[in-house]
């Protein structure tokens, strides 16, 4: 991401979508959003990249759903590549959300970008909790999980760093995710409960876990 700025990357998604608007209609089909919540360390970013390419689906990032929804402007801007109808769904999901959690100013924020990508469909978010914002018809939520032994190997590998390192940075990280989720959704981020499938990278590899999870896009298209 840092090659383009948040801005610029938004223009261009933006763009893509009013083009798929305007292209050659077809028939309507239920569109999933694939969330993503993984332990530090498992290579669940870049797997969750994988999937996307693999199924077509836009793909966004934990930091890049971070910073549209830290920014008002960019989050409006989104909304606005809405119609009327979907708006009204994002404010209704809003309306929902009051009923049981206390939504602050971020929360909004983050309801309306991950509610705006919902709404255009087939996309892969990694993090931020989307998997509680968006409905269980509308979703696919995975988590990413592999032993502990493997986690530290592994990013060590990724980053170039000690093993006591990575150790460290994980500890650190997933602290973070459990008190972020914790807050805006009062839940454990580790609860498999939370999820319609749990996968281990150390035993599944990357090709047969896409796969897998192709199968439920179209499961859930049906």
């Amino acid at each position: 991401m840092a090659s383009r700025s948040v801005e610029q990357i938004v223009d261009e998604q933006v763009r893509t979508w009013q083009a798929s608007k305007t292209s050659t209609p077809k028939k309507e089909e239920k569109k999933p959003v694939i969330t993503v919540s993984r332990e530090t360390g498992t290579g669940g970013q870049l797997w969750a990249q994988e999937l996307a390419k693999y199924l077509g689906f836009d793909f966004f990032d934990q930091e890049l759903v971070h910073k549209m929804s830290e920014n008002e402007k960019i989050s409006e801007s989104l909304m606005r590549s809405l119609d009327e109808r979907g708006s009204s769904i994002i404010q209704e999901w809003l309306t929902a959300f009051s009923e049981h959690f206390w939504p602050d100013h971020y929360l909004k924020q983050l309801v309306h970008v991950v509610g705006t990508i919902t709404q255009h469909g087939q996309a892969v978010i990694v993090g931020r909790g989307a998997q509680f914002i968006i409905p269980d018809e509308s979703c696919i939520s995975i988590r990413v999980v592999a032993p502990t032994k493997y986690k530290f190997k592994n990013l060590a590998k990724e980053q170039g760093i000690s093993e006591a390192k990575a150790e460290k940075q994980i500890t650190k990280e997933d602290s973070e995710r459990r008190a972020f989720i914790r807050k805006y959704f009062y839940t454990d981020i580790a609860d498999p409960h939370n999820y319609d499938i749990t996968l281990n990278l150390k035993t599944t590899s990357f090709q047969t876990a896409i796969k897998s999870i192709a199968t439920m896009v179209e499961d859930k298209k049906s």
